[in-house]
Formats: C-alpha cells, structure tokens, sequence
C-alpha cells in the first residue's frame, strides 16, 4: 500500500515551470566543474525529521497526519516507517539518506531487545537499498534521548551508561558498515565541551587525521559564527567531511532545523566546498523539518524539493564563482608581500622580534594602510548570486 498516493516521482521541469511540485534547478546529471550535480552535492534525507517526529513541541502534541506513525507492535511500526521512507526517497529522487539506530528499530526495553530489533530492520534497510539503489550516507547512535542519558554518554557520570552508550555505538557501527555506509558520524547530543575547541580535542588525542567534522548550520550561527566561516575554519585544519544542511530563526536561540532557503549562505558554502575539492565521503544531508503546521504527507516533498533547488542553485552560483575566482585574486594581490623577501624570512623564523625591530628601523619602513575593497568584494559576490 503507498504512503504517498498522491505524488508521482519528481522531476525536473526548468526555471519556467509552475508545477508545484517540481525541480526548478536541480537537474540531477547536469554536468557543473565536469561532475554532474548529484554528485557535487550528494544529497541525504534524513530518518530522524522526516519519519520519526510526529509534530510534538514543549506546549503541545504531535500535528503530523503520519499513517506509519499508527499504534501497533513496534516492529511491525518499524517496517511499515521503512516502507513509507523508501518510497519518499524514491520518489523524492534523493540519492542518500541517514539514521540513528533508534529511528529505524525499536529499543526495546534491553540490550538484548535493542540488537535482536535493529538486526531485523538492517535486513529489510539492506533490501529497500538494494531494490531502490538508495545509499546509505551515514548512521549514528541515539545517545541522547533516552532519559539515562540525561547527564551525557560519553561524560556520563555512571559507567554503566557509558557502557551502554559503548554497545550502542558498537551496534550502530555495525550496521553502518554492513549497509555500506559512506559515514559514521559521532553524535554527542548531550556531550558538549568547555575547555577545547573540536579541532584542540581531535589534536590532543591525536585523531585530527582519522575523523572529520560534520558541520551544521543552525549550530553554527547558534554559535554565532558564519555557515561558511565554519566550513573554511576546517577546510583550513583539514579536518572538513560533511554538511548538515538547514537553517535556524534568527530571531530564537534554539535549534530550529528549518530547510536551507537562502540562496546567498549555500553559495558561500558551496564555493568553500567547492574550493576545498568537494566532497570526499560527506555530503549535504537535510537534517531539516516542516514546520509544526505544515500537517500533510506532501509537506515533507514540499520542504526538501525547495531545500534541493537551492542548493542546485548555489552550486551553479559557487562554481561560477570558483571558474572567475575574482576574491581569491583579490586576496592573493593584498596578501602578495608575503611572497617577497621579507614576507618569506618572517615566515622562515629567520627574524627574532628585535632583529625584526631593528630591519623595521634600519629600512626607516613607513607601510601605509591599503583599502580592503570589502564592499567592492560584496558586490562582487551579489553580482555572481543575483545575475
């Protein structure tokens, strides 16, 4: 029996059409920089927003009309939820998708209910994949919602939670490397840290060259930081792997996972991205929801066929950014004393700070304050979004 009836396969139709639901931008194969769109941006939906949350809020019950949300026996529920996921993402066309392990299986109310119900539902995911050709992007473990968790997993103060947390993550590993997953992503929902940066934490334990960061926006300007400053900060330590793509309220202080709709902050990501080589193993996954209101099945299409044309969009936008890479030229011309003599010695050690003092005076140096352009450079970029 289908979940969604009502909606055909989408496709794209072009900037033209008024279809409702249709790829305006996202055309799949088209070729960008020589590697076709899909493959540039590799897109996930996620289990989580998508098929797991009924609508629910602090001041109210869930709103969502979710036929595979029915009462029954949990597994039964499970399977049915698989069923109404694969054929969104089919639908959809989205090429990945992504989990935590308590999504897709119920956990029970022991250890041993928790791997007897997730190895039954790694079964049926395997088969939906391999019917579909849908990919796993990345699974994780839900070390967070559980009330034993209420005090971390990884920090937890009780060893048997991080015990319990260790087994979960096990199992979650597990089944992400049996369905081929491109990713395992590390969620520490309720770890957070105090006294180090992610990058300072990876050094100290020396792991900086073994795991990736997977930035999301919403945490970012939670964080009050810039979407694509986060992107550059860890291309930069070389520690970038993956994007979860959404956005928050400005005007709220929690996370609000809405889908990404500003063509103007994809770019800017996008051309980061695109600068650092693209892609590797990550991807953009929407970890991103409808809104509370928007009660209907057809919704989910409604949120992700927009968030993907925007991201269709930014990609054109960054790669025509990076083929006419008129900021990276500007950057190179008002950074170009470093490639002079004294610039290279400084960055040699050749100098001591009082033999760099006494060149500064010997050379009766006198540097005058050159323009940084930066509403020139904003131009630039609009010119490139808005054209």
């Amino acid at each position: 029996m289908p979940y969604f009836p009502g909606v055909d396969k989408v496709r794209f139709e072009g900037p033209s059409s008024d279809a409702p639901l249709a790829f305006r931008h996202y055309d799949a194969n088209k070729l960008i920089l020589g590697k076709p769109m899909r493959e540039h941006l590799r897109m996930a939906a996620c289990y989580w927003h998508t098929f797991v949350w009924p609508g629910a809020d602090m001041f109210g019950m869930g709103t969502f009309k979710r036929p595979w949300q029915r009462s029954g026996e949990p597994m039964d529920v499970a399977i049915g939820k698989a069923e109404a996921a694969f054929e969104f993402f089919s639908k959809l066309g989205i090429d990945y998708y992504s989990f935590h392990d308590t999504d897709v299986a119920p956990e029970g109310s022991s250890l041993k209910e928790y791997r007897n119900h997730f190895a039954q539902m790694v079964d049926h995911l395997e088969r939906h994949q391999e019917q579909t050709g849908i990919k796993l992007l990345w699974g994780t473990a839900n070390c967070f919602s559980n009330p034993r968790f209420a005090a971390g997993a990884a920090s937890n103060p009780d060893p048997e939670v991080f015990a319990y947390a260790a087994a979960q993550v096990f199992s979650a590993m597990n089944a992400t490397l049996r369905l081929k997953g491109a990713n395992y992503v590390l969620w520490g929902g309720r770890e957070g840290y105090e006294s180090a940066t992610v990058f300072g934490f990876l050094h100290e334990y020396g792991l900086e060259h073994e795991i990736k960061v997977n930035i999301e926006a919403n945490h970012a300007t939670l964080a009050g930081h810039s979407f694509h400053h986060e992107i550059a900060t860890a291309v930069s330590l070389g520690i970038f792997g993956s994007i979860d793509a959404n956005r928050g309220d400005p005007q709220n202080g929690w996370d609000t996972d809405q889908f990404p709709n500003s063509v103007e902050e994809m770019t800017l990501a996008t051309y980061e991205i695109l600068k650092a080589g693209g892609f590797k193993n990550g991807g953009y996954n929407f970890d991103s929801k409808v809104r509370r209101q928007s009660l209907d099945e057809v919704d989910l299409f409604h949120g992700h066929v927009a968030a993907m044309d925007v991201l269709a969009l930014a990609l054109e936008r960054a790669a025509a950014m990076v083929q006419n890479d008129r900021l990276q030229q500007f950057k190179d011309q008002r950074y170009a004393g470093w490639q002079q003599p004294l610039g290279q010695a400084v960055l040699a050690g050749e100098f001591s700070l009082e033999s760099l003092a006494e060149h500064a005076f010997t050379h009766q140096l006198n540097p005058q304050a050159v323009s940084g352009r930066q509403e020139m450079l904003e131009g630039v970029v609009n010119r490139f979004i808005y054209r």
